[in-house]
């Protein structure tokens, strides 16, 4: 499958491909490198649309369900016969479970889908483009959605062949160049 096909016409990255896209990377990571997947997505752009999820939507939804009582409810059942238990341990085993249970609860597609459903104006997770400067009987720029400059190439060449673009607008040279450092904002 080409990257391309995981987008839409607007460059968001279609439902079906967003838990996949969850189960590609580390979620909680403080490591940009844990957020590089093969979708096409810059790490950093993952990173923060997977930290926002998890640390401010996630965390409110545990807030408002009550994960952080349910836990230290279950930490006093679990310690209730160890009475010189240190504080310490304790601490950390309420810690641990409440993690536990928003993994539970929330990491999951369903609550992936709501929260990306909260993005309304600006794309949080854009795909790369690769602009393709052609230089025929005039220079042309097209921009097309591509993980890597390969399958930049890969989708020109196939664009010649089906003569998506115009052979009349250039001479059949098949002379191309690939732009990889422009980025939309």
């Amino acid at each position: 499958m080409k990257t391309k096909d995981c987008f839409d016409e607007n460059g968001w990255l279609k439902d079906e491909y967003l838990w996949p896209l969850r189960q590609q990377i580390i979620l909680g990571s403080i490591f940009v490198s844990d957020y590089e997947n093969n979708f096409g997505i810059k790490a950093e752009k993952v990173c923060d649309f997977f930290t926002s999820f998890w640390d401010s939507y996630c965390e409110e939804r545990a807030k408002e369900d009550g994960l952080w009582v349910k836990a230290v409810t279950m930490a006093k059942k679990r310690f209730a016969n160890e009475p010189d238990a240190s504080k310490h341990k304790v601490s950390n085993y309420i810690q641990d479970t409440y993690l536990d249970l928003q993994h539970q609860k929330y990491d999951n597609a369903e609550t992936l889908l709501q929260w990306y459903g909260c993005f309304a104006d600006e794309c949080p997770l854009p795909p790369t483009y690769v602009n393709v400067d052609i230089h025929w009987n005039f220079a042309r720029s097209i921009r097309v959605i591509a993980s890597s400059e390969d399958e930049a190439y890969d989708i020109v060449d196939e664009m010649m062949q089906k003569e998506e673009i115009p052979r009349s607008t250039f001479e059949p040279t098949g002379d191309y160049e690939l732009d990889t450092d422009w980025q939309p904002e």
